[in-house]
């Protein structure tokens, strides 16, 4: 865990605007009886088709690690980005967990 008082270095690693990237593993409800090249187009568009508020999200690295569980890896931080992205997709955040900041690999 890092702790800091600094709100520049708080910006850095977590802001809106910042471009070090943040693994994540979630799991998903709606996939589980999707075919295969189903849950790939849909890790495409997760990829590079998505918007929200009205501007198009960076670009971001979405991959199935099995039937219900994503990796995405995201260069921006929007409110409550990854459920509102999978929820376009019609899918359904069961749990989110972050595993890595820029270089750093979390517990």
């Amino acid at each position: 865990m890092i702790w800091s008082t600094s709100e520049q270095i708080v910006r850095h690693i977590i802001g809106a605007s910042t471009s070090v990237e943040k693994e994540y593993i979630v799991r998903v409800r709606g996939a589980e009886a999707w075919t295969r090249d189903r849950r790939a187009d849909i890790a495409e568009i997760l990829q590079s088709g998505v918007s929200l508020d009205g501007a198009p999200l960076k670009r971001a690295d979405v991959g199935w690690l099995n039937e219900s569980q994503l990796r995405f890896v995201l260069r921006e931080g929007k409110h409550r980005q990854i459920r509102r992205m999978c929820q376009l997709v019609d899918l359904r955040v069961a749990d989110l967990m972050r595993v890595r900041v820029g270089s750093l690999e979390l517990a």
